[in-house]
């Protein structure tokens, strides 16, 4: 947000995200749960297994491309693609699909508290960069996973 700012238009297009007269545990049943389940369960269920013998690179590439995609917007292209690529490596080094449906339901549910809990209004504070110290929080998060996940860093073994 604080190096492309936001189209009006996609804002305009996620208020309904928020949902302001639905309790946080629904909403993120809604918003966080049920989409990561579904989505995991296509993208890298289906899709990440069924390309898997074509190779780890192949198959995450190609379920990393079809998952940003299915997303429908340019501008959250790079940043879905990115999360769909975590979400695809975690569940190929694990080779559990639960492992990514946390992932991604604690992604979608991020953004819901975050939202919720700024207590501003929607509108308002969705076109406001994430504060310095919280975007700090989430790549001191990012790199802990990363260096918990460097032992398993085999891809080409791990097709199977």
């Amino acid at each position: 947000l604080r190096l492309v700012p936001p189209p009006p238009e996609l804002i305009e297009a996620l208020m309904p995200l928020t949902f302001p007269d639905v309790s946080l545990p629904v909403l993120l049943l809604l918003v966080a749960v049920i989409p990561a389940v579904c989505e995991e369960a296509l993208f890298r269920g289906l899709l990440l297994q069924g390309w898997k013998r074509w190779g780890a690179y192949w198959a995450i590439g190609l379920s990393t491309v079809a998952f940003a995609c299915s997303h429908g917007s340019w501008f959250r292209l790079a940043p879905t693609a990115l999360t769909g690529l975590l979400a695809a490596y975690v569940v190929w080094q694990s080779r559990s699909l639960l492992c990514g449906i946390v992932l991604h339901a604690l992604n979608n549910g991020v953004v819901i508290v975050l939202a919720r809990w700024s207590g501003e209004d929607p509108a308002a504070s969705s076109t406001e960069p994430l504060a310095y110290p919280w975007a700090l929080v989430g790549v001191a998060g990012i790199a802990v996973g990363a260096w918990l996940a460097r032992p398993s860093l085999d891809m080409e073994n791990s097709a199977d």
